[in-house]
C-alpha cells in the first residue's frame, strides 16, 4: 500500500480493506501524517504508540474540549454538543471531578455486584437465539447484552431497552440510511439527542426526588466542590453513557467473534481451555479495536 492512497476516512476500508496495512505503512514512512481534506481542512494521524501516549497524556497542549471525534468538527453549535459539559469533553481538572462522581459505582466491587443479572441476561439472549436457530450476531447478541447491562446500572426499566438501543444507534450511527429515515446526518444525530433528553428529564425528575444507587443518581446528587451539576451536565453525561455503554462493547464482541472465524485454530483453542477467557477478552480489546480514533485539539504549536 502507498501512502498516498491512504484515506482514513474511508469507512469501506475498514470494512473490505486491510486498516492495519495502511497503519503498517503509516507507522513505516509517516508516523505523524497530514490528511488533506480539502474545504473541510484535514487532520494530523499519530499512529506510534508512545507518540500517540505521548498526546493522550499532554492535556496542556492537546485538549478534548473542541471535541474528541472527526466529525465533531463539523458541529457548528458547541453547547449542542456537549462542549466542556460532557464527562469526556472538560480537559483536567474538570474532567476529574465529573468522572468522581460515578467512579464508586464502577469499582471492581460495585461492578460485581451487578454479576448474577449480567449472567441471567447473558443466558437469556444465548437461549432466544438457540430456540430459533439463527441470528444477526451484532444485532441480537452483542448488541443486546452491554444494552441491558447499562440501562441496569442506569436505573432504565427493562420495557425501555429497546428505546435506548435506537437511540444509540441513532447517535452513532448518523450516516447511515437506516436511522436517518429521510433526514441528513446532523439532523438525525439531533433528533436522537432531542428524544433522549426528553426520556432522561423524566427520569431525571424522579431521581431528584427518589433518589437509588444507580448512575442517574450519582450524577445528581453527587457534589464537585460543594455544588451539584447542573441539569444540561446531568442530561449530556446520561446521553454519553447509555451510547458509550453499548457501542464499545457491541463493537469488540463482534469483532471478537469476527477474529475467531476467522482463526479456526484459535477458536479452537479457546473452547477447549476456559482458562483462556479472560486473555482472549483483552485480546478482542486490542485486534477489533472499538474505537479507531480519538481526536486532540493542538493548543499550540508543538513538535
Amino acid at each position: 500500500m502507498k501512502l498516498e492512497e491512504i484515506d482514513l476516512t474511508d469507512l469501506e476500508m475498514f470494512v473490505s480493506g486491510d486498516p492495519h496495512e495502511a497503519w503498517r505503512t503509516l507507522r513505516r514512512e509517516a508516523p505523524v501524517h497530514w490528511h488533506d481534506k480539502g474545504s473541510r481542512g484535514g487532520f494530523w494521524a499519530v499512529t506510534k504508540y508512545d507518540d500517540a501516549m505521548s498526546v493522550y497524556h499532554n492535556p496542556s497542549c492537546f485538549s478534548s474540549e473542541r471535541g474528541i471525534a472527526l466529525q465533531m468538527v463539523d458541529i457548528p453549535n458547541e453547547e449542542a454538543a456537549g462542549f466542556g459539559q460532557m464527562m469526556i469533553l472538560p480537559d483536567p481538572p474538570r474532567h476529574g471531578q465529573i468522572r468522581s462522581l460515578i467512579n464508586r459505582r464502577l469499582t471492581p466491587r460495585a461492578i460485581a455486584s451487578y454479576e448474577p443479572n449480567i449472567k441471567r441476561i447473558a443466558a437469556e439472549i444465548i437461549d432466544s437465539v438457540i430456540e430459533r436457530g439463527e441470528c444477526d450476531f451484532v444485532v441480537d447478541v452483542a448488541a443486546q447484552l452491554p444494552t441491558a447491562v447499562i440501562c441496569e446500572m442506569l436505573g432504565i426499566p427493562r420495557e425501555h431497552r429497546e428505546l435506548m438501543f435506537r437511540l444509540a444507534n441513532m447517535s452513532i450511527g448518523t450516516d447511515d440510511p437506516e436511522y436517518q429515515q429521510g433526514r441528513s446526518a446532523h439532523e438525525t444525530g439531533m433528533a436522537a439527542e432531542a428524544e433522549t433528553f426528553s426520556y432522561f428529564s423524566k427520569i431525571i425528575m424522579e431521581r431528584r426526588a427518589e433518589p437509588g444507587d444507580d448512575l442517574v443518581s450519582a450524577l445528581i446528587h453527587g457534589e464537585i466542590d460543594g455544588a451539584h451539576l447542573n441539569d444540561l451536565e446531568v442530561l449530556f453525561n446520561c446521553f454519553l453513557l447509555i451510547i458509550g455503554g453499548q457501542e464499545t462493547t457491541r463493537n469488540a464482541t463482534s469483532g471478537g467473534l469476527l477474529a475467531l472465524l476467522q482463526n479456526p485454530v484459535q477458536m479452537a483453542r479457546l473452547n477447549d481451555d476456559a482458562s483462556l477467557v479472560t486473555p482472549a477478552i483483552e485480546e478482542f480489546l486490542r485486534w477489533s479495536s472499538p474505537v479507531t480514533h480519538v481526536m486532540r485539539t493542538a493548543k499550540r504549536d508543538i513538535r
